[in-house]
């Protein structure tokens, strides 16, 4: 290559340098603006990337953190399940024993102490059930049953709990219920009756004196859907809330303040629990309060009817319609809900405020004939001035040559006062406060004489007597490993009548259930048991063809809905938590259970106490050294003819006074004047309850001068008192003669051809009873109520009564001596 071409090529080389720098001049400024950019994007892909790999981190933390929280929340479900079950078992026999001993003869002080550990059992009952409550609704658990119900059965549970949680408050709680609400309703009766409760309990708790209103409104129904709404509402007289108060009242672990915390107690949970499930239920809670002026809770509840509405005139006979009725109550909030169904029942009602006015009313229409004179009186018993049965006794003497109308007695609180002052006061009907309008309705329909298709219950009132009569003579088998829990079982159930058979776990079950002769009427089967669960043994029942429609109910401390659901998953026909509520224990049963073919026999024979203690007749010979000092047809009727509890309270009477009148003169003489009244006022008591009527009244006569002051001469009264009470234990001292019980013979001939039973096997049965009494074991009593089945209805009072009027005493010596003399006559072997 020349010089030329190497200058050419040079220059043009350079100029393409000079271009290439001219335009890296130019695009510079680009190529660094996109080199910023990639470095922004690299920076930006970095953060994201660590963002990333951040949330990632999070995500599987918080997966974590969830599982964990998820352990926590089933291992805190599963300890409160089991605390629940651990505390649930003891309060079963707490509660139940208690409620035993309740039906006991108790003196007035070991009863007072009795219903205080009843009531404090139930209060930590209730306490653990809040805690179960607020574990589910926490984690969101909380689920609604929709089964169908009635109403006035939910009503009756808050009723029933009134009565313990009232104690000696001067309170009067009333039911206001519009005449048409829908009974049967279909949705949650448990959770209803549980919102009921608490708002009730709030109010009791936090009202001293005044009164309790439960009000229940229809808002809205639906012809179409059947639904409709409620709204209840508790009104009270209590101590009631300012408006701070009031804005944090549903929080969880609320309370007004501490101060009402340390007075009153209480978790704080029962309201937020109510707010739950009003919520779920689709309603809404509502409250209005003023310090001093009480508080008004109330909610919402959508529901379904599940039956035809029935107005309670249609169920009212004509010729009842159009009446005149007079409500006697101090309580205008009483008269006025009581004017207001009376009205609905068609009557003309007059309502006064006091005893002394009802008088002056029945005289007014003495004085105007021309109006129509009252055919009923609803009167109220605790009032100033003449109470309701200083009242009636009054127009009862004043108007003696007229036909009186038809006498309700209402009562709220008192029992025991109450039962003292009316034993000689005779009334067509008692009331207890709150009223259903049904059972106004089948009181007033009963005083009248007219039949009831079904009757309500009567609220405040848990009867044994006509239990017994539904459940008498059925066969129970009991499963159950702990021996308190059987003992309150068999307790409940032998108290209705029912024979109990009783083993300790599920294995002993399945033998007992097999082969014939064991025709138990029902299996009440406890869940957790050594040797064998009752959820296999109730399998192994099940598979047996003959026992696929045996009822079997699951008993449980755990009170989860699981657990229900397992159980009746697994075949038993039902299920109850523990502690058992007896009335609750008898619903149960009432659905599976027949009654007892004894109700409804033919053959059996009601006789009245005036025919029991006819002359000739074996009562009469028994109890006749009584009948100088006590009313016997009195004393019988008030525990329905029972001769043997009769005699037992008598001889308990005996027994527990026994160093009575000496105590009385020693407090008088000590100037212990309370101590005195306490001691006349319980044998007051105890007096009239056996129906000693003449000590009943020396002792009042007493009670009413006894005083603060010594300036009264006492010898006198303790005179007179001494010789009345000396006159009834020496009465009850002749019962005493072993040989009583064996003296009376049969008023009617024998007639052996009713006897149902072989001679061998009423032999056997005999000596069963004989080796019994002979080793003084409680299982004579049992024994021997086999032996009275079979003699029913043969005219062998004179032979029976004898060796169950023994028993009654726990004389197994006595009772031995008559079971002889009644072998020896049947000619048949007892040993």
């Amino acid at each position: 290559m020349n010089e030329n071409d190497l200058l050419a090529e040079n220059s043009t080389l350079k100029s393409r340098i000079t271009c290439l720098e001219e335009y890296l001049e130019v695009h510079e400024e680009a190529w660094l603006e996109q080199s910023r950019k990639l470095e922004n994007l690299l920076e930006a892909y970095e953060q994201k990337s660590r963002e990333a790999r951040k949330l990632a981190l999070s995500e599987a933390e918080l997966r974590i953190g969830k599982e964990a929280a998820e352990i926590a929340n089933r291992t805190k479900s599963q300890f409160l399940a089991t605390i629940s079950h651990e505390i649930r078992t003891p309060m079963n026999g707490i509660i139940g024993l208690t409620y035993l001993a309740l039906k006991t003869e108790v003196n007035p002080k070991q009863k007072n102490y009795l219903e205080k550990i009843l009531f404090s059992g139930n209060s930590l009952l209730a306490i653990i059930n809040d805690l179960l409550d607020f574990s589910k609704i926490e984690a969101g658990k909380l689920e609604l049953e929709s089964i169908e119900f009635s109403l006035d059965e939910v009503l009756d549970g808050v009723a029933n709990l009134l009565g313990t949680l009232i104690g000696k408050k001067k309170l009067e709680v009333l039911f206001d219920l519009e005449p048409c609400l829908p009974n049967q309703l279909v949705g949650d009766p448990l959770r209803l009756g549980q919102i009921l409760i608490n708002l009730t309990n709030n109010a009791v708790k936090f009202t001293d004196s005044g009164e309790i209103i439960i009000s229940i409104k229809l808002l809205e129904e639906d012809q179409r859907t059947g639904k409709v709404t409620l709204r209840f509402c508790v009104s009270d007289t209590g101590i009631g809330m300012n408006s701070e108060q009031l804005s944090h009242l549903f929080q969880i672990f609320s309370q007004v303040d501490s101060s009402t915390t340390r007075k009153y107690g209480g978790t704080g949970l029962g309201l937020s629990i109510v707010k739950a499930l009003v919520e779920k239920m689709g309603g809404e809670v509502f409250v209005e309060s003023h310090p001093g002026a009480g508080s008004k809770f109330g909610f919402t509840a959508y529901l379904k009817c599940a039956g035809k509405k029935v107005h309670p005139q249609e169920k009212f006979p004509e010729n009842l319609l159009g009446m005149r009725a007079l409500v006697v109550d101090d309580n205008q909030s009483c008269r006025e809900i009581l004017k207001s169904l009376l009205e609905t029942f068609s009557f003309k009602v007059t309502t006064v405020a006091s005893g002394e006015e009802a008088i002056a009313q029945l005289k007014k229409t003495l004085l105007f004939p021309e109006e129509p004179p009252y055919k009923l009186i609803l009167m109220d018993w605790y009032m100033p001035g003449l109470n309701g049965i200083e009242t009636i006794k009054t127009i009862k003497k004043e108007f003696r040559d007229i036909e009186l109308p038809k006498l309700i007695l209402v009562t709220a609180y008192g029992q025991e006062e109450f039962s003292e002052q009316i034993h000689d006061c005779i009334v067509d009907a008692v009331l207890t406060k709150p009223i259903k309008p049904s059972v106004l309705l089948d009181t007033i329909m009963t005083s009248f004489g007219e039949e009831i298709t079904s009757k309500a219950k009567s609220s405040f009132q848990i009867s044994f007597g006509d239990e017994e009569d539904y459940f008498r003579g059925r066969r129970a088998l009991v499963v159950e490993d702990n021996h308190i829990n059987q003992e309150v079982v068999r307790g409940f159930l032998e108290e209705i009548g029912m024979n109990v058979e009783v083993v300790e776990n599920g294995l002993e079950a399945v033998n007992r259930c097999k082969g014939p002769g064991m025709d138990f009427d029902v299996v009440l089967m406890d869940i957790q048991m050594t040797v064998m669960d009752g959820y296999e043994a109730t399998r192994l029942i099940r598979a047996k063809p003959e026992m696929k429609d045996l009822p079997i109910i699951g008993l449980s401390a755990h009170a989860l809905k699981e657990e229900k659901e397992k159980c009746l998953g697994i075949g038993m026909s039902d299920y109850l938590s523990k502690p058992i509520n007896p009335v609750t224990l008898f619903s149960v049963l009432k659905r599976w259970v027949k009654p007892s073919t004894e109700v409804s026999s033919p053959n059996s024979k009601s006789r009245s106490p005036s025919e029991m203690l006819s002359t000739g007749s074996a009562h009469g010979a028994i109890l006749a050294p009584l009948r100088e000092v006590i009313n016997l047809e009195e004393g019988l009727r008030r525990i329905r003819g029972n001769t043997s509890l009769f005699l037992k309270i008598i001889t308990d009477f005996r027994k527990d006074f026994e160093n009575v009148i000496s105590d009385i003169r020693n407090s008088i003489e000590m100037k212990d004047f309370w101590n005195a009244r306490n001691i006349v006022h319980t044998l007051k008591g105890a007096s009239g309850n056996i129906s000693a009527n003449l000590l009943f009244e020396t002792l009042k006569e007493f009670e009413k001068n006894l005083n603060d002051s010594d300036s009264l001469d006492y010898k006198p009264l303790l005179s007179k008192l001494e010789e009345r009470f000396s006159d009834v234990i020496s009465a009850i001292d002749k019962l005493d003669d072993p040989k009583a019980a064996s003296r009376t013979k049969p008023s009617k001939p024998f007639d052996a051809k009713k006897i149902t039973i072989g001679t061998a096997a009423l032999s056997d049965l005999f000596s069963t009873l004989t080796i019994a009494l002979q080793e003084n074991s409680f299982s004579a009593k049992k024994h021997f109520k086999k032996v009275k089945e079979i003699f029913e209805n043969t005219e062998s009072e004179g032979w029976i009564e004898p060796i169950e009027f023994a028993l009654g005493r726990f004389d197994y010596k006595a009772a031995l001596c008559a079971l002889k003399k009644f072998a020896d006559f049947l000619k048949i072997g007892s040993n």
